[in-house]
């Protein structure tokens, strides 16, 4: 049992009836190599992601509405039941099954041509979870959730797995060590997690105890103190200078809170500010980008004649020949090639090379409005920068508030315990009830029971915590051998998909302590320019989402090669955060998986299509019958049917559909 790994679904097929989201029902057989999903905003491709995850491992409660909310008309599912036919493959094995969308109620199943249907089989529910469990050598279902939910579905604005320790090491274990592996260290983390809870719960109740004991240990003393005939009236003038202080500490402490309170506010505020300014910045640097492409385009082209035009017009020596020429006639040459865009020889007109290339005209103007952006983004980074200082300035003002009230609290709380202090040791000694003191003493010889009690308990916990700590310990130090025999392939995989986006970026093991764990478990994070990229935020939005499709593709490669087991990897992609050249390598690094005689299925939209051609050039047979075109199935808003003559021409030079 321990060389099995688990197997992945592959799905085959897929089939929607029914379902008012779309205008008609529709069917897809998904192929090896490249699948593709296309389309416009909400016509329901990223639906139809959930529609294969739920189908596969059926809704969760919490979202038991997520499809009948999502229909256009929803007082007609009332007579229609929309249905999700799925076929799929783990290993060898074939599963059919058909849902019911509104409830994910199992309506049919087949495994291995073996039928259920849930009249025939109240529990088809439980037949088809034990069937998928056993088939796919998993614990549970939830396996495959998780799976599909932080690995082989991206949706397009999705989670990180390279950036989210505790899914992916997770995702590791599963892929990478026997079925039962990941089930087996789940359980001792849960063992870990629940005796460091009762020990902390023991311990904070043990405190409590302590307190108290400490307390009547001081009222005791003070009663004692006052038996021995303190000076009262001392004591009454003393309280009332501390019942004072206390007033003013208070009041102090208010002013203080408001004031912390106040900066807060500000600091939030200015925090607003920076990132608006930041992304104004950005948005300013990408127009400016865009605008010097077109720029440098405009400047370069056709050289030879700008080059023998300034020879011309500001030497008045002849671009031919090298000799002088009359100024009257350099002029005329001049206004020939400048004004009139003729050539001086043959009076032919000049051709230009693209339609995109800018007259000189055009360039003088372009070089204006890039010159008074720059100008803005300086502006607007002087503005960042006093903001920024602001915000520190402001930091520091509340660390200070925040001192400074920790100290007066911490004063208050000393008047306090003195003022009750005194006022215990006047009562006492005024009523002089001396046998008080022997309830002092029941009462502290209880507490010291119950903490020693307590005390018993906390070792005993902490032994077996103790254990439960080693024992997952050694679990981790199990999967890391493992993980260590696998890294230099994974890292290398990675490495060549990260190649033409990055000049080099490679994958690093580092030590991470994910939320709820106790233990530091070794995780994957990218480095590239000499930097490792512990969080996300260090990147920009297409780096983030370029390694994440890279980290992805490099771990279904892995499981693949050494689990002879395939997966289908679906990827709603994002290309909108990328410009037109990273569009294309992006394309390039997606075709050389799906080459690879992996399933791959890409969702995108015809919005952009330059990632969409680029995609297409790269694939090596015809492509028309890989595409689902939602055009087709999906319901058009006004605006998408006045563009369609526009999308079917995008279609036909794409895909020829």
């Amino acid at each position: 049992m321990r060389n099995e790994y688990i197997k992945l679904p592959i799905i085959k097929e897929i089939e929607v009836k029914g379902y008012e989201l779309f205008k008609s029902d529709w069917k897809y057989e998904f192929k090896k190599g490249l699948n593709l999903f296309v389309g416009c905003n909400r016509l329901g491709k990223t639906t139809t992601v959930y529609i294969i995850l739920y189908g596969i491992v059926g809704l969760p409660k919490k979202n038991k509405d997520f499809f009948s909310d999502r229909v256009l008309h929803r007082e007609q599912i009332e007579n229609v039941r929309p249905t999700v036919r799925l076929k799929f493959d783990i290993g060898s094995d074939c599963i059919e099954i058909e849902r019911d969308l509104l409830s994910s109620q199992i309506n049919w199943l087949s495994i291995n041509s073996q039928t259920y249907k849930k009249d025939e089989a109240k529990k088809i529910e439980e037949i088809y979870s034990k069937k998928i469990v056993s088939l796919a050598g998993i614990s549970s279902l939830n396996d495959y959730k998780f799976l599909l939910e932080n690995l082989l579905i991206r949706e397009e604005e999705g989670n990180y797995l390279l950036w989210k320790p505790e899914d992916q090491i997770r995702v590791l274990r599963l892929l990478f060590n026997y079925g039962k592996f990941d089930e087996e260290f789940r359980k001792l983390e849960g063992e870990v997690r629940k005796y460091d809870t009762k020990v902390r719960g023991q311990q904070d109740t043990q405190a409590q105890f302590k307190k108290s004991l400490d307390a009547i240990k001081k009222e005791k003393c003070a009663e004692i103190k006052s038996m021995e005939g303190l000076d009262i009236q001392k004591r009454e003038k003393r309280l009332k200078v501390l019942i004072k202080d206390k007033n003013k500490l208070n009041s102090s402490d208010k002013n203080i809170s408001e004031n912390i309170k106040n900066i807060e506010k500000n600091k939030k505020k200015a925090t607003q500010i920076i990132h608006s300014i930041s992304n104004e910045i950005e948005e300013l640097d990408s127009e400016i980008m865009g605008m010097e492409n077109i720029f440098f385009k405009s400047v370069y082209v056709d050289p030879k004649i700008q080059l023998a035009n300034h020879k011309l017009k500001y030497y008045q020596i002849c671009m031919f020949c090298n000799q002088k020429i009359s100024s009257k006639r350099v002029q005329s040459i001049v206004t020939q090639i400048e004004d009139e865009k003729k050539c001086p020889v043959c009076n032919s007109k000049f051709i230009r090379d693209s339609k995109d290339i800018l007259d000189e005209k055009e360039r003088q103007e372009l070089v204006k409005d890039l010159i008074r952006k720059r100008k803005l983004v300086i502006g607007k980074k002087r503005d960042l920068s006093r903001k920024q200082k602001e915000l520190n300035d402001l930091s520091e003002k509340l660390k200070e508030l925040w001192t400074k009230k920790s100290r007066i609290e911490e004063e208050v709380e000393g008047k306090f315990f003195e003022i009750e202090d005194i006022n215990l040791i006047i009562s006492m000694y005024k009523t002089g009830k001396k046998e008080e003191l022997a309830i002092f003493d029941r009462d502290i010889s209880a507490l010291q029971n119950q903490i020693n009690n307590f005390q018993v308990q906390i070792d005993q916990d902490k032994v077996e915590y103790k254990k439960a700590l080693d024992a997952l310990g050694m679990k981790n130090s199990e999967f890391n051998q493992v993980l260590e025999k696998r890294s230099n392939t994974l890292v290398k995989t990675f490495k060549n998909y990260a190649l033409g986006f990055f000049n080099e970026c490679e994958l690093v093991v580092k030590k991470r302590c994910p939320k709820g764990s106790k233990i530091k478990l070794n995780v994957f994070i990218p480095k590239f320019d000499g930097r490792e990229r512990t969080f996300d935020s260090q990147v920009s939005k297409s780096e983030a989402i370029f390694l994440e499709y890279a980290f992805r593709m490099s771990l279904c490669e892995l499981f693949k090669q050494i689990t002879g087991n395939e997966s289908l990897l679906v990827i709603e992609t994002s290309e909108g955060a990328f410009d037109v050249g990273n569009a294309r390598i992006l394309a390039e690094t997606i075709s050389r998986f799906y080459n690879n005689d992996s399933y791959l299925l890409v969702i995108s939209n015809l919005g952009r299509p330059h990632f969409l051609k680029a995609l297409v050039e790269k694939t090596k047979e015809d492509i028309s019958y890989r595409v689902l075109n939602y055009l087709k199935i999906g319901r058009l808003s006004e605006e998408q049917e006045r563009d369609r003559e526009e999308f079917d021409k995008i279609l036909k030079e794409l895909f020829n559909i």
